[in-house]
């Protein structure tokens, strides 16, 4: 369903926290902490299905650059670094999705819900 036009309008508020207080890994928020500040600010309750919408709206709309989300939450990467461990992390997900897009592709997982123990060799 997406987010609501009624609460589109916390972006701006959302971007000024990540502004002032995310920037660089040190300083990552995490996303608790990010739904707390938020409500402080705006008095509306958003969960963090919404904020991933929120920050993905964010980054595609280029808002801010640099915008990473990781295990220690989120912050603007301010170094060649954190850009960098970003990226590869990024890079690392797409081809772990590429891989379980072609095990579909290909039929190897499943085969209408029975593991096709043929393709591993007799392993099981």
């Amino acid at each position: 369903m997406g987010i609501s036009n009624s609460k589109i309008h916390i972006i701006d508020d959302l971007v000024d926290i990540l502004k002032k207080d995310a920037i660089g890994k040190s300083n990552a928020i995490h996303s608790k902490d990010l739904l707390d500040r938020l409500f402080f600010r705006t008095k509306i309750a958003i969960g963090e299905r919404q904020l991933v919408e929120l920050i993905n709206m964010i980054r595609t709309n280029w808002k801010i650059k640099n915008l990473v989300a990781g295990y220690d939450g989120y912050f603007i990467a301010n170094n060649k670094s954190e850009t960098e461990d970003y990226l590869s992390m990024l890079n690392k997900r797409i081809d772990s999705t590429q891989i379980i897009i072609n095990s579909f592709d290909n039929g190897e997982l499943l085969d209408h819900g029975n593991i096709k123990k043929e393709k591993y060799n007799n392993d099981w």
